[in-house]
């Protein structure tokens, strides 16, 4: 279940108006010291948030004066884990444990941990995935 705090409305209702992109989900979180906002755009409408040449995101971040970070929702558990996380090199689902195979773990896990557990934290809101392996 996702609850947003004002916050969490507040740029989801400021992303949506500047880039006509529906939002599922915010996140904000810091990494490596900077706030990254991250936004899971409703399915089959990546193209419209991001816009041409990224301008939809370049007046975004403007506006709300922070990186972004945009991917696209499936109801396809495996397939929304792929679309998370572009270096896997494949993505298996079962029993709400996620195997993702990379090629470089330490860039899925991030420094200290970070991509991982904004992984898990977007995962857990938008799926039944509560575990998340690396190989």
């Amino acid at each position: 279940m996702r609850q947003f705090d004002n916050d969490s409305i507040q740029l989801i209702s400021s992303f949506e108006r500047l880039t006509r992109g529906r939002v599922r989900d915010c996140l904000k979180a810091e990494v490596e010291g900077e706030p990254v906002v991250f936004f899971l755009i409703g399915a089959g409408g990546m193209g419209k948030a991001i816009g041409r040449d990224g301008s939809n995101i370049r007046n975004a971040e403007d506006a709300i004066g922070c990186r972004i970070k945009v991917f696209e929702y499936s109801e396809n558990e495996a397939e929304l884990v792929k679309n998370l996380v572009p270096q896997a090199k494949g993505v298996s689902v079962k029993d709400g444990v996620a195997v993702i195979k990379a090629a470089k773990r330490g860039a899925v896990i991030g420094k200290n941990g970070s991509n991982i557990k904004i992984l898990k934290q977007i995962l857990a809101r938008n799926s039944s995935i509560r575990e998340i392996e690396v190989r």
